[in-house]
């Protein structure tokens, strides 16, 4: 069996366990709705300026994501 290795992947702050997705339930729902995560995904960042919320990315917009930055 060939498996190919997606290089994105391979870079990923999930492998480097810098990342972590969470899923989020109000109300006894999954949602992954912005403006209901903003205040968490904002105060994670207030934390440290290594800090990041893939709710607050421009280019790709992922609110289960927070990560840690090494720079």
């Amino acid at each position: 069996m060939c498996v190919k290795v997606n290089p994105k992947t391979m870079n990923s702050n999930h492998r480097k366990r810098l990342a972590i997705d969470f899923n989020f339930f109000i109300n006894g729902h999954l949602t992954y709705d912005k403006t209901k995560i903003q205040a968490l995904g904002d105060y994670w960042e207030s934390l440290d300026e290594h800090n990041s919320w893939g709710g607050n990315w421009k280019s790709f917009l992922d609110v289960p994501h927070f990560e840690r930055r090494l720079e």
